[in-house]
């Protein structure tokens, strides 16, 4: 039987390789039903950029942060070590963060780190 478009893969010939991010070890928390529903209710009751908003600029949260990274110690759940940021401005803290964590940390409870906050301004190291 001849195919209808030959110039075409078959669909079994098309592999579906992972993007690079997926090998990252929070793939499955940051795309679970869980982790969803939390940051869309959080962006909705913190809908600017934490960031561009001291700016002076009203900018959409986009993303939503975990202020001390899970990499680095900082609690998963914890809604203190959370922030909204929009895509521009969570690259630009990522990028700084890459070797450690650029805020000043205390332990919960659990023994996981949330930020220092003083006068509600995270305490930069």
């Amino acid at each position: 039987m001849a195919r209808s478009r030959p110039w075409s893969l078959p669909k079994k010939a098309i592999k579906a390789t992972p993007h690079k991010w997926q090998n990252n070890q929070n793939y499955k928390l940051y795309n679970s039903h869980r982790w969803r529903k939390v940051a869309t209710g959080y962006r909705k009751k913190h809908p600017l950029c934490v960031v561009s908003y001291e700016k002076g600029k009203h900018v959409p949260a986009e993303v939503l942060d975990h202020i001390i990274p899970i990499e680095h110690g900082g609690a998963v759940w914890d809604k203190r070590n959370w922030q909204g940021l929009c895509h521009k401005e969570h690259n630009r803290k990522s990028a700084q963060e890459k070797e450690s964590p650029i805020y000043k940390s205390e332990k919960n409870e659990n023994g996981d780190l949330i930020p220092i906050r003083i006068d509600e301004k995270l305490q930069l190291i």
